[in-house]
């Protein structure tokens, strides 16, 4: 966001009405400067959050999905990665050079 901004880290419990079990509490960090504008409210970073869900965005339609990995996993028919630190994803692979 064009700079370092000073912040404060609170323990907030967090929850997700439409996801049943859903309540964790997270260390959020919150932007103490005046000067600080969002045009847009957000999730930033991904520890407390976006390492607990499968989140789907789409930003032409102005919408996002989150469900819980095995749900999502179950919709799409498939686990995308097994375990990314074992199993690479093929496609990202670079050709060899002979």
């Amino acid at each position: 966001m064009g700079g370092s901004w000073p912040v404060q880290f609170e323990m907030v419990e967090l929850s997700l009405v439409d996801i049943p079990g859903s309540t964790w509490t997270a260390e959020v960090a919150f932007v103490k400067s005046p000067e600080f504008r969002m045009s847009f409210q957000g999730v930033l970073g991904t520890e407390g959050f976006l390492d607990r869900f499968a989140v789907t965005l789409n930003c032409y339609h102005n919408y996002f999905v989150i469900e819980g990995a095995d749900d999502y996993h179950n919709r799409v028919g498939q686990h995308l990665i097994a375990d990314p630190v074992l199993s690479a994803d093929p496609q990202w692979e670079r050709p060899t050079m002979t």
